[in-house]
């Protein structure tokens, strides 16, 4: 009987760990996958128009030539949304000149995610500068350009992508400034732009995107304080400076950021001593001041508190300086206001089950074991 009894106690351990690998698993992968017949007329013939001219950096394999049917392509995937609407995942792999058509109806572009892989891009290709000309503002939902040796301004008119989630920029050449145009995606949940050459300031304006959960923009040239607007974005759990000119510290305003963990180099908890260069993105609260020579600006510095009793803390409220709001890089705020050391990335949504899966699987068989 009580063999029965942890067999049984083992399977029901098992289908436990099913059932949630199942539920992190299926909250990330398309419902289903679908044909060319799926899409409608409209959606077919502009869909095509766009992938045709991608073609040549998508497969250097002559199978599609010729043919409509471009889900059967190498380098595309074709699959149905949660909301039922029908897209194309897109991979670009080879380097080649893309230019893309403008005569399409963008509405009707169904292309939801654009990936393009290291050196596709030949030089003088205007995919940058045609990308929102071309493509749907409201299916494009990734963006990942990581690694594509792209030497480019940031686009402002990527800010028409309304339904981006997810915008991956990393390891390239980027530089100007940040769009404040961007206050658009209000839907981006990511966005990575590690080791370019953008400059200037954080845009307050980018107060709207309170749906961010990750944003990194380690070793770039970025400089001056940290937008107080950006208490808005109260789902940000990673914010990622290092290798940039940062300083001031942690703006008030962002006491209520609880779940944020936060990396910079140690200048950043220094007040800012002079004007960094700025675009007309900038959320610089200014005060003038003359040096000996009258040419010297130096900034306000933030209303940040530094008599946390806390551990680890840079940031409490007034009235329970114990009570930690924001924790030193390296240190991750707990949900009973304490910081707890931080290694590697703090992983979100899905990731964030994984512990319990290991502490449910422990539990259930360690149960199991007992009875034997």
């Amino acid at each position: 009987m009580r063999s029965a009894d942890s067999y049984r106690m083992l399977m029901l351990a098992a289908l436990a760990v099913a059932l949630i690998v199942s539920t992190v698993v299926a909250g990330a992968a398309p419902v289903s996958v679908v044909t060319t017949h799926d899409f409608t007329e409209a959606q077919r013939i502009n869909t095509l128009k766009v992938l045709e001219a991608l073609s040549p950096a998508v497969t250097k394999e002559p199978v599609h030539r010729g043919s409509s049917d471009f889900c059967t392509w190498p380098g595309v995937l074709c699959h149905r949304l949660r909301s039922g609407d029908v897209g194309a995942e897109v991979t670009v792999m080879h380097d080649s000149f893309i230019s893309l058509p403008v005569d399409v109806q963008r509405s009707e572009v169904r292309i939801t995610s654009l990936k393009v892989r290291a050196n596709a891009l030949a030089k003088g290709s205007t995919l940058l500068s045609d990308l929102a000309m071309a493509t749907s503002s409201s299916a494009l939902t990734v963006l990942d350009f990581t690694g594509s040796n792209i030497s480019s301004e940031l686009p402002p008119t990527w800010g028409r992508f309304v339904s981006l989630q997810y915008l991956r920029l990393g390891d390239n050449h980027f530089y100007g400034t940040l769009p404040t145009a961007w206050s658009a995606l209000t839907s981006l949940k990511e966005f990575q732009l590690q080791n370019n050459d953008v400059t200037g300031t954080l845009p307050a304006a980018w107060r709207t995107m309170t749906q961010m959960r990750n944003i990194t923009l380690d070793n770039n040239t970025l400089a001056g304080m940290l937008p107080p607007s950006w208490s808005s974005m109260t789902s940000l759990s990673i914010l990622s400076l290092k290798g940039n000119n940062f300083c001031g510290g942690v703006p008030a305003s962002w006491a209520g950021l609880t779940g944020l963990a936060l990396t910079a180099d140690d200048t950043f908890y220094s007040p800012c001593r002079t004007l960094p260069p700025t675009s007309s993105n900038s959320d610089s609260r200014a005060t003038p001041s003359s040096s000996a020579n009258g040419t010297s600006t130096t900034l306000e510095p933030p209303a940040v508190l530094t008599n946390c009793t806390a551990t680890h803390c840079v940031l409490c409220p007034v009235t329970a300086p114990s009570r930690c709001a924001a924790c030193m890089p390296g240190y991750a705020l707990t949900s009973t206001w304490s910081c707890v050391s931080h290694r590697g990335d703090v992983a979100y949504g899905p990731a964030r089950l994984w512990p319990r899966v290991v502490a449910t699987c422990a539990v259930l068989v360690a149960a199991a074991v007992s009875t034997l």
